[in-house]
């Protein structure tokens, strides 16, 4: 019997939001042209996978924030290893509309 590994609900309080952030190559655009380092953005972007209860944003929103911004953090006790960024709703920079 083949187990599938799903990713463990996480829950976070009042006004923070968790961020898995979305990879990207920094220095290329989507369709590989070089970016100088000079006008890269210092910016990253991200998506909602939970929110907090007093939070304006929701699961599912793409978002930009600050790198420096939040708190880091990596379950390795869960399989699969989990990975995010967890910060105050008002310090996301902005929600991107596709």
């Amino acid at each position: 019997m083949t187990e599938t590994k799903r990713k463990p609900k996480i829950k976070v309080l009042g006004n923070k939001v968790a961020i898995e952030k979305v990879a990207h190559e920094k220095g290329k655009t989507a369709s590989g042209i070089i970016i100088p380092e000079n006008a890269q953005t210092p910016y990253e972007n991200g998506k909602i996978i939970a929110v907090g209860k007093d939070s304006e944003l929701k699961v599912g929103d793409k978002v930009i924030i600050n790198p420096s911004s939040g708190a880091e953090v990596r379950i390795t006790t869960l399989e699969p290893t989990v990975e995010f960024v967890v910060m105050r709703d008002i310090d996301v920079i902005c929600v991107v509309d596709n």
